[in-house]
């Protein structure tokens, strides 16, 4: 009896002091929160912050979400207002390829373009070529001899009329014989600077020499905006009395400043230049 007594009183007392490794209830019923043997924080009585539970090292996936503005309306990615998304509308894209043997014009930058020529006359007149009618028809006759088409007028100017009235203006470039781009288009023709000299005549080679006053003259009574520069123009391009003068340019400038238009003033009319021709 006494025996049996004894190893109960012993397995009684081993029962309730063993903790169980795998198992811990944490605090009693009653308590404010996990116990701090759990490993996740105690929360603080009548504080509202709350500790983040410590990393658990395992992996999560933060869901996605849906953006939603304060008006409610949800924001449910591109939209074809914001230009994200392709609407299959087509663009002009890049522009077409040139090929020489394809292009009656002259290929410039990829684009069959059709410029303008501007020569210096190979031959020189004096200042009585028939008025202004008479000394554009002299340009498209000597243009027509070198082969290029289309008419053609002089770069000249009396009181009535200036290449600014009496010619073409438009966004075609203008092109020496070489094909070598002088302006883009009018505007740039005429603000004052060109991208190369006219120093070309209508065969491509170069023209007539004169030393009169600076030297390479060519008649133009004309500013570098295609307006009138002087009162002189040979009475209207159409006289070589005594007395009578006018002004020129200069064809052999880099063509960066007004000099190839307005070199000198007072050349007699009597003189033998070359004038400017453009093609229209």
């Amino acid at each position: 009896m006494t025996r049996w007594l004894v190893l109960a009183l012993s397995l009684g007392v081993s029962g309730c002091t063993a903790a169980n490794p795998n198992f811990d209830r944490g605090a009693p019923a009653g308590a404010d929160g996990p116990s701090s043997s759990t490993g996740l924080g105690t929360t603080a009585a009548n504080d509202d912050s709350v500790d983040p539970p410590a990393t658990s090292g395992v992996a999560t996936t933060t869901p996605a979400t849906t953006n939603v503005d304060p008006t409610g309306s949800f924001d449910t990615g591109p939209s074809e207002e914001s230009g994200l998304v392709d609407t299959g509308a087509e663009d002009d894209g890049p522009p077409p390829f040139c090929e020489p043997e394809d292009c009656d014009g002259v290929c410039i930058e990829g684009e069959c373009r059709f410029p303008r020529l501007v020569f210096v006359s190979s031959e020189p007149f004096t200042g009585g070529m028939g008025g202004l009618e008479g000394a554009h028809s002299l340009c498209t006759e000597l243009a027509h001899n070198a082969g290029w088409d289309g008419s053609f007028r002089a770069w000249l100017s009396t009181q009535v009329s200036s290449p600014s009235i009496h010619m073409v203006h438009g966004d075609d470039p203008f092109m020496r014989a070489d094909e070598v781009i002088i302006a883009d288009d009018w505007e740039d023709f005429t603000d004052g600077e060109l991208e190369a000299p006219i120093d070309l005549d209508e065969w491509g080679g170069p023209p007539l020499q004169t030393f009169i006053c600076a030297g390479r003259e060519v008649w133009t009574n004309t500013t570098v905006h295609g307006t009138v520069a002087t009162e002189r123009d040979c009475s209207s391009w159409d006289a070589t009395t005594p007395g009578t003068t006018s002004e020129v340019g200069d064809w052999g400038t880099p063509g960066l400043n007004w000099s190839w238009t307005e070199n000198c003033a007072n050349v007699t009319c009597s003189s033998a230049l070359p004038i400017f021709c453009v093609q229209q």
